[in-house]
């Protein structure tokens, strides 16, 4: 797990914040970030992780990947509970669209 968290932290800038948010769901937030950038950021972890090797007694875990859900402040919402819940909604649709993916809330 620690390899995944330096492995995020180099993808992220000094003013954003990641945290987890609970279970296996963390939450990035990139202030002053467009929704383009916030996706690429997304996709070059997505992709990074790949590269991560994880040990699961005494073995390979195997290959790790990741789904995004992206909110953006304001036109998902201006308050945390609402980017919150439009947030979950997009990886909700990232998951059931195939996972490894990134999605953004509101695109089709």
């Amino acid at each position: 797990m620690q390899s995944v968290c330096q492995l995020i932290k180099h993808h992220v800038r000094s003013e954003d914040a990641a945290r987890r948010y609970g279970g296996d769901e963390l939450v990035l937030i990139l202030p002053d970030t467009s929704p383009e950038l916030a996706g690429k950021r997304a996709e070059e972890i997505r992709i990074s992780i790949r590269d991560v090797e994880m040990q699961y007694h005494r073995g390979k875990a195997g290959t790790l990947t990741l789904s995004f859900g992206i909110a953006t402040f304001p036109d998902s919402g201006t308050a945390a509970k609402e980017l919150l819940r439009a947030a979950d909604a997009a990886l909700l649709r990232a998951k059931r669209e195939g996972r490894d993916r990134v999605q953004l809330q509101g695109q089709a």
